[in-house]
């Protein structure tokens, strides 16, 4: 638990820090990306078989790496993980999927009010729309990762998107690097 701030976190030691943590060599293993949308440009993380690496993507396609650092496996200090709101996602939800559904519903009772169920089929996807994106926003949420190696080389990691290739994205991670589980809630 942070002192400062009340959050709860887990905390790991790498290799540098531990001497019983060691490094698994998955060879032929996958490489994992994942991306996360800030507020002003997106980032994009990777898994790699030896190492952990983030990196901000151009802002105008949003494909192709502008700057990359990483993190060798066998170089990590410690890595810190938490869970936090996407506040991007936070902002978008309130700005445009919130007043959606909310519209809609007003819809759905308006032509409910007037026998009318036909209103109901076209608002009904809005409905379904905005819900989704409510329990993506409050539910599958973020994950954050800072991970401190050789050299002051600190990463600022977000991971993002639906709650699996999260989980997938961390488990990874912590196999490779040598780290105790962690449980994404």
């Amino acid at each position: 638990m942070c002192t400062k701030c009340g959050l709860s976190f887990v905390l790991r030691y790498g290799a540098l820090m531990d001497s019983a943590v060691a490094p698994v060599r998955e060879e032929g293993g996958k490489e994992l990306k994942s991306k996360a949308a800030g507020l002003m440009m997106a980032e994009q993380s990777m898994v790699t078989v030896d190492s952990i690496g983030s990196g901000t993507l151009d802002p105008i396609v949003g494909r192709f790496t502008v700057d990359t650092k990483s993190v060798r496996f066998d170089h990590l200090y410690s890595v810190a993980m938490w869970r936090a709101l996407n506040v991007a996602q936070l902002v978008t939800f309130i700005i445009i999927s919130l007043p959606m559904g909310l519209i809609s519903l007003f819809v759905t009772g308006v032509t409910l009010s007037k026998n009318e169920p036909g209103g109901v089929i076209c608002t009904l996807p809005f409905i379904l729309i905005s819900a989704y994106h409510a329990y993506t926003v409050f539910r599958a949420r973020t994950t954050r990762l800072r991970v401190v190696g050789f050299k002051d080389r600190t990463l600022d990691i977000s991971v993002g998107g639906r709650l699996g290739k999260q989980i997938e994205f961390v488990q990874t991670f912590f196999r490779r690097a040598g780290l105790a589980p962690v449980e994404l809630k």
